[in-house]
């Protein structure tokens, strides 16, 4: 491990780096990945004023602010914004410890873990995985598909910093594309990543001239979230969402999932972009719901009982909140096409800014996604005003926000006193360290 001074994203994290749920045989992984437990989560620290905004004791514990739904720590019942203030028996007080922690445990052990939600201290228990292939990769290489008119590109940690990869996505970065190629009349863009072949996880350049050119149906994640793309020429029905998820109809009658929501249905029976369904018994129409039979990501099958869920309703209107200078609206389907969001996103999203204001000065901007205030999940605008009202009730110099953009998730601070509260320009705060846990190596001192 290694620590980085500030780059150009300028948020603080660590990749506690996660476990894909099972362990999907990868094409041509030729890095060994690591011999540590794999974990599922990637947490960034917690400042002074944020500890107090939740009622902790100073900066103890650090911010979990994404998950894999469908790896170890999720599973345990860890969630997004959580504090981590244990780690197998030790308190944690911040990122060079947790990394060593994690570092010291091997695939297999339950290590028992405490985490901070809404005033409440909740034990968890972690079973560790084995990394899969393709994560930590570290050497630069390149492949060219001729057939399809695509140059690929090695997901490393330079990779996926340069191309602003979200953290926990895997696959192989499309680093150009041949205009009028039949990857580009198939709808692959420059930036994406193409996660499988014909249902086997891809990460290794020197093997996808061949898979790719074989392969018939692709796994694809690009800021929109994933989709499947036809390489036959099929043209593929749109897409469906049920239970938590989006689905993809395929031709045999089966389903590819697509993105997954968390605390959905869908995430509670753990699926995970790229499996294909098929309904058992007698299941008819369009529901996804009931006994269903999944193939996994590189093969295996299991028998899954996956529960409906009711749709979801969302205010029509947008709304100003006046403690963020800022408008939000519900994710209703034409909020979510307008600003290109993830089937999977939920929260309210911004829509508007004034200039100066609360949310333009610490990073707020339209299209990024209010996902939960002071921990505390908001889907509607009325929600997320309530939160920040209850925030400012309780006198905290700062409400802590989670948030979700393109580029995936982060923790902001929302400052409700002082400059606020005289309608003077609140101050935003210096960009912090960054440290990536990407790099596979044994961990290295701290740079201070």
């Amino acid at each position: 491990m290694h620590i980085r001074r500030p780059h150009r994203r300028g948020a603080v994290l660590v990749a506690l780096v996660a476990l894909l749920w099972g362990q999907p045989a990868a094409v041509g992984a030729s890095e060994a990945p690591p011999a540590h437990g794999f974990v599922g989560a990637e947490v960034q620290p917690v400042s002074l004023e944020q500890g107090r905004a939740l009622g902790l004791s100073g900066g103890a514990g650090v911010f979990v602010r994404d998950l894999l739904a469908w790896g170890p720590a999720y599973g345990a019942g860890i969630r997004r914004g959580d504090v981590l203030t244990a780690y197998d028996g030790v308190a944690v007080s911040g990122l060079a410890q947790v990394v060593a922690l994690v570092q010291a445990r091997k695939p297999g052990d339950r290590v028992s873990a405490t985490v901070h939600r809404r005033g409440e201290t909740l034990p968890v228990v972690v079973t560790l995985d084995a990394f899969p292939a393709g994560w930590g990769l570290e050497t630069e290489r390149m492949a060219v598909v001729p057939r399809l008119g695509l140059r690929l590109r090695a997901l490393t940690p330079k990779a996926r910093e340069e191309a602003a990869v979200r953290w926990g996505s895997t696959g192989l970065l499309e680093a150009a594309v041949a205009a009028g190629s039949p990857a580009a009349r198939a709808g692959l863009q420059a930036g994406d990543l193409v996660v499988a072949a014909d249902g086997v996880p891809l990460s290794d350049p020197s093997v996808a001239d061949t898979a790719l050119t074989a392969a018939s149906l692709l796994l694809v994640e690009g800021v929109r979230g994933y989709r499947a793309v036809a390489l036959d020429g099929r043209a593929l029905p749109p897409p469906t969402a049920a239970a938590g998820a989006s689905w993809q109809p395929l031709p045999d009658g089966s389903l590819m999932v697509l993105d997954v929501t968390h605390d959905s249905a869908a995430a509670a029976a753990g699926l995970r972009p790229g499996e294909v369904a098929r309904r058992l018994g007698d299941a008819k129409g369009e529901a996804i719901a009931g006994r269903l039979s999944v193939r996994g990501l590189g093969g295996g099958e299991r028998e899954i009982i996956l529960a409906a869920e009711a749709p979801t309703l969302t205010e029509p209107q947008a709304r100003p909140i006046p403690a963020l200078k800022a408008t939000v609206a519900a994710l209703s389907p034409a909020v979510v096409s307008r600003f290109a969001l993830r089937p999977s996103a939920r929260g309210v999203v911004v829509t508007d800014t004034e200039p100066g204001g609360a949310a333009a000065v610490v990073g707020l901007r339209p299209g990024l996604v209010v996902v939960a205030v002071d921990q505390q999940p908001v889907t509607t605008p009325a929600e997320a005003a309530a939160a920040l009202a209850a925030a400012e009730r309780r006198g905290t110099a700062e409400a802590v926000l989670l948030i979700e953009g393109a580029q995936g998730f982060r923790i902001l601070s929302l400052p409700l006193r002082g400059a606020l509260a005289t309608g003077g320009v609140p101050t935003p705060p210096p960009a912090p360290a960054v440290a990536p846990l990407l790099d596979w190596k044994p961990a290295a001192p701290v740079e201070q």
